[in-house]
């Protein structure tokens, strides 16, 4: 099962928003016992969650994220995000611990047109390393 919610508020005469996106995942195995092949397995890393850590740094079979983005308008088509995002993946959910939570922290600067971001160029990192990445089309 994956749970996702997400909230945000515009707040300002330029509006800036805030948001805040909560993604939940709980994996169990059937009856018959078994195991979860590491590509089954939920990760987190790079565009999964934790964007400043590579790609599936962490796997196991659940997880937690947290991301909370700040977006602030420079001009009429470009917009600045300041964004962290913390969380842990473990065996299960109620061995998710705040204290063992990984963070990675990242800026962007995103172009819009009048109905969606089109492009978002940017830099993340964490304790262990540092990221560039950009898009062109679905930047959400």
């Amino acid at each position: 099962m994956t749970y996702h919610a997400e909230a945000g508020a515009s707040f300002g005469r330029d509006p800036r928003t805030l948001r805040l996106a909560v993604t939940t995942v709980d994996q169990r195995l059937d009856a018959g016992g078994g195991t979860f092949l590491i590509a089954d397995q939920a990760s987190l890393g790079g565009n999964a969650g934790l964007a400043g850590f590579d790609s599936g740094r962490f796997h196991d079979l659940d997880s937690f994220v947290a991301k909370l983005s700040y977006l602030y308008p420079l001009v009429k088509n470009a917009e600045f995000d300041l964004h962290t995002e913390t969380g842990q993946v473990s065996p299960n959910l109620g061995s998710i611990r705040v204290t063992s939570f990984e963070s990675s922290f990242g800026v962007a600067l995103r172009l819009r047109t009048e109905f969606a971001p089109f492009a978002m160029v940017g830099v993340d990192w964490s304790s262990e390393s540092t990221r560039f990445r950009f898009s062109v089309g679905g930047v959400e």
